[in-house]
């Protein structure tokens, strides 16, 4: 089962709850945060080094609110923090 981040912020970065963990799972994924780092299914802030520590096959990143351009704008200026990732290394983060 692939493991996904939803990134619904990137400055700071949150990974996104509510429904969103029951969506990878009716696809067959599972979210790359554990319930033991994650214990909520609330939206949460998470530390870059969780991020990387965790290392999901699958970053989405879709920011509260913006429309698709601002979020391809936003992931570029991420990128930095972004290039660790296997997932960048891959090609497989989607704004």
């Amino acid at each position: 089962q692939p493991r996904i981040m939803f990134l619904e912020w990137l400055d700071p970065p949150y990974d996104a709850g509510h429904w969103i963990p029951d969506m990878f799972e009716w696809s067959g994924c599972t979210s790359s945060l554990d319930s033991s780092q994650k214990p909520t299914r609330k939206s949460v802030r998470i530390l870059w080094e969780q991020l990387y520590d965790c290392d999901p096959d699958v970053v989405l990143i879709g920011c509260c609110g913006f429309d698709l351009k601002r979020n391809m704008m936003d992931s570029i200026q991420a990128m930095d923090k972004l290039k660790p990732l296997r997932a960048f290394r891959e090609g497989r983060i989607y704004a």
